[in-house]
């Protein structure tokens, strides 16, 4: 039997966005006790944590579910389906999609992202739409030398995929067969991919990661029975990703990495007791967004852990809301809020930063 599980975007019930249909395929059950608690004030800890505090970059009805930076331009995808784009102090509304932006990527000149099954382009300061249907459900985008790598979801079991959107009439499949995939991620050879389930010539292999040449070919499998694998982002010759729980399904996941070529998955620090969301990674440090429900209410938060496993420290905190995709700017950490629409808390910070 397919081993399956929640997409990033609706692991928690909290966050009722395009991908919680997902839910009804999951085996991971951590809803209890999610919902709408109102958004509480920014712990304490964070200034003495990093000598800052949180700022608000954005509110949305809804919340964030995307996010993208540009050098100094911070572009978001919104709840109530809106692709905005904030640089300095302007913040302005670059396309109206009809359901929430949960994918979104930015090249040299256009913005990408999905709307629905359908991928669209605009010019990155807002122009005309160029748009491409695809099917499926694109979760994740990633622009590179021309091309559009994009994660399919899928639309049921092992149907998810990996495509390349460039200049062909049909976009070739790179990766196919995937169940909850996660993640993604290029570099100059391969594409890479978190996937909790991956069926190859009738055989399943289990928490995944995998890479393909980008122009296609045999499929490596870098690392597999994982415990639900989450996140993904390639520093030097390592791929960084989340472990969300363990053998048994408890809280007890933590960043892990592998080198690029294959080989033994290190593991890098602990996120006991919350449920790791996504991560990002600057050379020295691992910046990852949680939940936890254990209390019976959602509570979210950032955590710095340092890359040789020497401490792991909360930088922001907030109850009532969730945490999601995490960004790194050469002065600012930025990520996403959310929360249950049913319940908009009385700060409705959207998306975040706090200084690095």
């Amino acid at each position: 039997m397919l081993r399956r599980a929640l997409s990033t975007a609706s692991i928690v019930a909290a966050v009722p966005i395009a991908l919680a249909a997902c839910s009804a395929r999951s085996s991971l059950e951590l809803a209890s006790g999610v919902g709408g608690a109102d958004l509480g004030t920014t712990t304490s800890s964070t200034a003495s944590a990093l000598g800052c505090t949180p700022e608000v970059v954005a509110e949305d009805p809804g919340g964030a579910y995307s996010l993208a930076l540009d050098g100094d331009t911070v572009l978001w995808g919104s709840f109530d389906g809106r692709v905005h784009r904030r640089l300095d102090v302007d913040t302005s509304i670059l396309a109206n999609a009809g359901s929430p932006v949960v994918a979104l990527g930015v090249d040299d000149t256009r913005l990408w992202y999905a709307d629905g099954p359908v991928v669209i382009s605009i010019p990155k300061n807002g122009g005309q739409p160029n748009s491409s249907v695809l099917g499926g459900t694109p979760i994740a985008i990633a622009p590179v030398d021309g091309n559009r790598f994009v994660l399919d979801y899928g639309d049921g079991i092992a149907s998810g995929r990996v495509f390349r959107l460039g200049t062909e009439a049909t976009p070739p499949d790179i990766i196919t067969g995937l169940d909850a995939p996660a993640a993604i991620a290029v570099d100059g050879e391969y594409v890479y991919v978190t996937t909790n389930g991956y069926l190859s010539n009738g055989s399943l292999v289990s928490g995944a990661i995998l890479r393909a040449p980008r122009a296609g070919g045999p499929v490596d499998v870098l690392a597999k029975d994982l415990h639900q694998p989450a996140g993904l982002v390639l520093d030097g010759d390592r791929a960084y990703f989340l472990e969300r729980v363990d053998a048994e399904g408890t809280l007890h996941g933590g960043v892990r990495f592998i080198p690029k070529a294959g080989g033994a998955v290190q593991s890098v620090g602990s996120t006991d007791g919350v449920l790791p969301v996504d991560l990002a990674v600057d050379g020295n440090l691992a910046w990852v967004t949680t939940v936890d429900t254990s209390a019976g209410t959602t509570h979210a938060k950032l955590m710095k852990i340092a890359l040789d496993g020497s401490s792991a420290t909360s930088v922001a905190a907030t109850d009532g809301v969730v945490y999601g995709v995490v960004r790194l700017h050469p002065d600012y950490v930025y990520w996403t809020v959310g929360w249950d629409a049913a319940s908009t808390p009385a700060d409705p910070a959207s998306v975040r930063r706090i200084c690095r």
